[in-house]
C-alpha cells in the first residue's frame, strides 16, 4: 500500500489555531490527545477536544457523529502507533472519503512544539 495523506502535531495544530471543522478519528487505548496541545489557549483546546471522536476501529463505523459525515469531510485518523489509522485511511479512502490523513507513526510520534 502506498503512503496517503500524512498529517503531524504541526499540521494538527494548524487546523485547531484555524479552526478548520474536521473530525480527529481517536483509536488510542489509552492516550490523551489533549497532551501534545496543552500549550494552547483553553479556547483552542476546546476547540479541538470538540473535532476527536473516540472510539475503536471496529466500531468507529457504527457512531452517529461518523455516519453523519459528507465524504468530503477532513477525518484525520490516529492510533497508538500508527498501523492501525494507516489502515483504517485506506478504507476510508476506498470508500469514497476524500480528506482523509493519518498521523504516522501514531500518537507514540507526536512531540509537543516548542
Amino acid at each position: 500500500m502506498e503512503a496517503i495523506n500524512q498529517i503531524g502535531i504541526y499540521q494538527i495544530e494548524n487546523l485547531v489555531l484555524q479552526r478548520v471543522p474536521f473530525t480527529l478519528l481517536d483509536l488510542t487505548k489509552d492516550s490523551n490527545l489533549i497532551a501534545p496541545f496543552e500549550h494552547l489557549n483553553p479556547y483552542y483546546l476546546n476547540f479541538l477536544k470538540a473535532q476527536i471522536l473516540k472510539t475503536t476501529a471496529a466500531e468507529y463505523k457504527a457512531t452517529e457523529k461518523f455516519q453523519a459525515l459528507p465524504k468530503e469531510a477532513p477525518i484525520v485518523v490516529i492510533c497508538d502507533v500508527g498501523n492501525e489509522s494507516l489502515k483504517i485511511s485506506h478504507e476510508l479512502e476506498a470508500e469514497g472519503y476524500i480528506n482523509v490523513f493519518y498521523v504516522t507513526g501514531g500518537f507514540a510520534s507526536l512531540k509537543t512544539p516548542n
